[in-house]
């Protein structure tokens, strides 16, 4: 294979390999969008639950301090029965006693009651609030699923097509170079640079005038001394006559 064809194949694989990453991460953005639509749903779901656990036994409690208030006036109507029927001073004063002792825990049930009609009422907003945005949620979920579900089945099938596509470029191709080729792609993102006016694009590095020219003859590979990416001429820097090559992945120019 010449100078030129391996290029040219790599080229093309360094242009699936930036459609790769680009679907690769637009897939993992859907995954990641519909997984924090459903961690809003679960926490949502938790805070009406707990709401409502704290709703209900604030309910119960006030139902008990109802009970206790209907059977504290029931002793004070007794209290006052018997204060009537005192013989003398000492059963009058000891009736006395009990009646104000009653209407002051009377009077501390109706505080807690009120207090606690207050907080059930404030437990109560919110739980309509939160029921409210975990409905929202569950709606945009509902609604997104099946569109969330064809995109990512679209993009699965894009990357599986690229994958083939790649394999297959791959698979007849130089092994060393593709091998020295992803080595510098899993350290810099791309594996390639093209060459403009004698400066890699990709750390805009000066090339060596010999360098440059002896690229010019495509008779053999250079790397950047800067970032080892594998380089390439770009199609303003060939020289006249020679066929226009394609443009140079955007993935590949791109910084050190």
């Amino acid at each position: 294979m010449s100078i030129e064809a391996k290029i040219e194949t790599l080229k093309s694989i360094a242009a699936l390999d930036a459609d790769l990453l680009a679907l690769e991460a637009e897939l993992s953005a859907e995954r990641t969008q519909i997984q924090k639509k459903a961690g809003q749903r679960s926490e949502l779901g938790g805070r009406v639950q707990q709401l409502q656990s704290s709703l209900d036994e604030m309910e119960k409690m006030r139902g008990q301090l109802l009970g206790e208030l209907r059977q504290m006036s029931f002793q004070i109507d007794k209290a006052r029965e018997k204060m009537a029927r005192c013989r003398n001073e000492r059963e009058a004063n000891a009736a006395s006693r009990e009646m104000e002792e009653l209407r002051r825990i009377q009077r501390e049930r109706e505080k807690e009651i009120e207090k606690l009609v207050g907080l059930s009422d404030e437990a109560r907003a919110e739980l309509d609030k939160a029921s409210g945005e975990r409905s929202v949620v569950v709606a945009e979920i509902g609604e997104n699923e099946v569109a969330v579900a064809e995109r990512a089945q679209n993009l699965e099938t894009q990357i599986g097509e690229r994958k083939q596509a790649r394999e297959a470029l791959a698979a007849s191709f130089d092994k060393a170079l593709l091998r020295r080729y992803d080595a510098v792609r899993a350290r810099r993102g791309t594996g390639m640079a093209a060459v403009l006016k004698g400066t890699c694009t990709a750390c805009h590095i000066e090339l060596a005038p010999m360098v440059h020219q002896q690229m010019m003859h495509r008779k053999e590979l250079f790397t950047c001394p800067s970032c080892l990416r594998i380089l390439y001429l770009a199609p303003a820097a060939a020289p006249v006559g020679t066929p226009s090559t394609s443009d140079e992945p955007a993935s590949d120019v791109s910084e050190n």
